[in-house]
């Protein structure tokens, strides 16, 4: 998910498998690759983590060598607290496992920083993940970045009042970024041409003008001029006469009983069955609400379908034969 801000710096997404997906943002002095990442969890061999790094390898690989690379997300990795060089600081979690050594070593092949265990806080603000029951807090989820560009991250932490709806905490970077908007084509008007096929009045007004214009026309004026001239005369015709096509309501199915469960939910953080029963019930709502929303879309379009069924069916009663007499009746 972007903010809107960032996402008018969004040049495009790349889906690479459904571990991973790279954003690119424009930014100065060079674009921003963000990767986001879930690798296996304990419960797959070495060989599949081995395949996902690999992966990651041929993603990094295709990326320009002077972008800005930020790979992030569910590591399932513990990398410690421990200093480990110029790759891992000393303000991780706990003890360095299997997984997490095969982290490290991929980020000193890649010349990465784990971003989130160079910076001090408080306990609380650096685990990422809760067991079930409570009984481990492990930091899994991190931030890397290029050794080149370390200086950019300005703060890491977790946030672990969050309401996210996972046993996951978010992890928060601050980077000192430029990012560049990237310039969006000009919207062009919508104009209600159904109002012009309803209205005989409204659609002469609109012809006279445009004939009016056109007629006015000299013969010697250049034929790219003269088409120059009769687009402006329409689209001024059509600004003057025929009213704009309102702007289309984005029918949202979140309702405000889900928000009101939501805000329960947020506030039953520290009471995981509460919170787990209080998330399954908002999970029921949304589906039944999404379904109800795309029902109504549905009928919507079949309403509409048949609409156009019934004014093709008006219009196509009769044809008429070549003296004006009616010569199939369908």
């Amino acid at each position: 998910m972007l903010t809107r801000n960032i996402a008018k710096s969004l040049k495009g997404f790349w889906p690479v498998s459904d571990r991973i997906i790279v954003t690119t943002l424009s930014s100065k002095p060079f674009d921003t690759n963000i990767i986001q990442v879930y690798a296996p969890t304990t419960d797959h061999d070495d060989t599949e983590v081995e395949a996902f790094y690999e992966e990651l390898d041929k993603t990094l690989q295709q990326l320009k060598s002077t972008n800005i690379k930020i790979i992030m997300g569910d590591f399932n990795a513990k990398v410690g607290a421990r200093r480990i060089g110029n790759t891992v600081g000393s303000h991780g979690l706990g003890e360095i496992n299997e997984r997490g050594e095969m982290l490290v070593g991929w980020c000193q092949e890649n010349d990465l920083v784990v971003a989130n265990t160079w910076f001090e806080n408080h306990p609380r603000r650096k685990w990422t993940w809760i067991s079930p029951g409570d009984k481990y807090r492990n930091q899994i989820d991190y931030v890397l970045i290029q050794s080149r560009f370390r200086n950019a991250v300005l703060s890491a932490k977790t946030m672990p009042g969050a309401d996210c709806g996972s046993d996951h905490n978010p992890v928060v970077c601050k980077v000192h970024a430029i990012l560049k908007a990237l310039k969006k084509p000009k919207h062009q008007m919508k104009y209600n041409l159904k109002a012009l096929n309803k209205d005989p009045d409204l659609r002469n007004k609109f012809t006279i003008e445009v004939k009016n214009k056109f007629e006015a026309l000299e013969a010697s004026t250049a034929e790219e001029r003269q088409w120059e001239i009769l687009k402006d005369s329409i689209e001024k015709a059509a600004d003057e006469n025929i009213p704009k096509q309102p702007k289309r309501e984005h029918k949202k199915w979140r309702t405000q009983s889900i928000l009101d469960e939501m805000a329960l939910r947020r506030k039953a953080k520290q009471d995981p069955s509460r919170y787990k029963s209080i998330d399954q019930e908002i999970k029921k709502m949304c589906n039944e609400a999404k379904e109800e929303w795309i029902n109504g879309q549905c009928k919507e379009i079949e309403d509409c379908k048949k609409q156009a069924m019934h004014t093709c069916t008006k219009r196509s009663m009769t044809l008429p034969a070549r003296k004006g007499q009616l010569k199939v009746h369908v």
